[in-house]
């Protein structure tokens, strides 16, 4: 028969969180930093039979965003964020825990020529995963905006990501798109 053993462990979530936007001359940033840690603690450990593998996992996580938007009509963002979770024993074989970690950053901007009708997008992305899992994924991206009349808007992006693992390295997705949206 199955038994509900939650009972048996604490969980301990901790969340930090900051919002700071600001203004430096004709210079608007925004810094946005979040933090979670959670921590699961098996209340039985010391009565449980050797070799019992407690399904608990203990987690991290942190993110931390930046926008920056000036005079001139280029907009910025930076992405950097990260997450580490530790699984249970199980699933090492035995061999200690187990962590897995994936790390994210991204920079992405905008150049708009409004005289033009035009708007140029770009960005760079890297995740980067190691313990259990081990890759690694490069993007790139580009596009432009074209506004003939007020109301149509014609779209063309690019984007690529390259996957890389400890044997290879291959395409992982390629896509060219086109769209043309009016708003009625």
């Amino acid at each position: 028969s199955f038994k509900d053993q939650r009972e048996d462990a604490r969980t301990r979530n901790r969340l930090f969180s900051i919002n700071m936007p600001g203004r430096f001359g004709r210079i608007a940033y925004n810094l946005l930093g979040t933090l979670s840690l959670i921590d699961v603690t098996d209340l039985m450990e010391e009565e449980r039979a050797e070799g019992f593998s407690a399904p608990n996992t203990s987690s991290s996580s942190f993110s931390l965003v930046g926008t920056i938007k000036s005079g001139i009509p280029l907009r910025t963002s930076v992405n950097i964020s990260g997450y580490a979770v530790q699984l249970p024993a199980a699933a090492s074989g035995g061999k200690g825990q187990p962590e897995s970690r994936l790390v994210n950053m991204g920079v992405d901007a905008n150049y708009e020529i409004p005289d033009r009708n035009l708007e140029f997008q770009g960005g760079l992305s890297l995740s980067k995963a190691s313990g259990i899992s081990q890759f690694a994924y490069y993007g790139f991206k580009a596009g432009v905006d074209y506004k003939p009349i007020r109301r149509l808007v014609a779209k063309l992006t690019f984007s690529t990501k390259i996957k890389q693992t400890k044997d290879r390295v291959s395409l992982g997705t390629l896509a060219v798109k086109f769209s043309a949206n009016y708003v009625f």
